[in-house]
């Protein structure tokens, strides 16, 4: 099966005011910090369809298996989703630490628009592993462009030169 994944980097700095988060993803206050250690859950917030920010827009796309990726201060961590659940926003149980495990959860509000319950994406630190390359269809679309181009030029310098004969 082909794998989502979810790349995020963390821009703004600790916190989750509706400021902040205007701006970016942020660390939730009195979770552990993003720094890929076990033993630690750091919870991630962000808003999802925002005017020009993408954000956590594709977070209810995540299945669990999946991977996603966080750059964190110049490192880079990736995490393997193990757990997915909505929850009311005064459901407060659900980051607990693990001396085995780094977890970080992703959290946005659900349903779209309607914003009463928080959807929470957990996924565990595993090894990196190589960030899937951007799709190459672009590159493949000029070349056939250019084809066109050359073919047509060809064809009209032979009409051409028919055409002068």
């Amino acid at each position: 099966r082909l794998f989502f994944t979810f790349l995020l980097k963390l821009y703004t700095n600790d916190g989750t005011s509706s400021m902040k988060l205007s701006e970016g993803a942020g660390l939730m206050e009195k979770t552990s910090p993003l720094d890929g250690k076990k033993g630690s859950h750091s919870v991630v917030t962000a808003h999802r369809g925002l005017p020009g920010s993408k954000l956590f827009t594709d977070l209810p796309k995540l299945k669990k298996g999946d991977r996603f990726f966080i750059n964190s201060k110049g490192k880079k961590m990736t995490y393997k989703v193990d757990r997915i659940k909505t929850i009311k926003p005064t459901e407060l149980g659900n980051f607990a630490k693990d001396d085995r495990y780094n977890y970080v959860t992703l959290m946005t509000c659900t349903p779209y628009m309607i914003n009463s319950h928080r959807l929470l994406v957990r996924g565990h630190r595993i090894p990196n592993e190589k960030e899937p390359a951007p799709k190459k269809q672009i590159a493949w679309l000029w070349i056939g462009l250019g084809i066109i181009i050359a073919g047509g030029a060809t064809y009209g310098g032979y009409r051409w030169y028919k055409k002068r004969r």
